[in-house]
């Protein structure tokens, strides 16, 4: 798989206090989107982000800006969109 392909594929979806996430593969490591996670905290994301794409969080965190899989409205994945998680 080529280093700067950002696709994904949704797996699943899964509810967290009251939230419900998509997870998605990429490389065959599945993630989430933080955004929605630190809002759930009340930390401001603009400062958040910018933690967690720093240097050393960034490789402790495994943090990747992946394209966000689109869902219609059966909740099966279509086209990607140009959205990253997280925004």
């Amino acid at each position: 798989m080529n280093a700067n392909n950002l696709e994904t594929t949704a797996t699943r979806l899964i509810n967290f206090h009251g939230l419900t996430l998509d997870v998605v593969e990429h490389e065959s490591i599945e993630y989430i989107a933080a955004k929605p996670l630190i809002d759930l905290t009340g930390i401001q994301w603009t400062r958040a982000r910018k933690t967690l794409f720093s240097d050393d969080n960034a490789i402790l965190y495994a943090t990747k800006e992946l394209n966000r899989p689109v869902f219609d409205g059966f909740g099966i994945p279509r086209d990607t969109s140009n959205k990253k998680l997280g925004e």
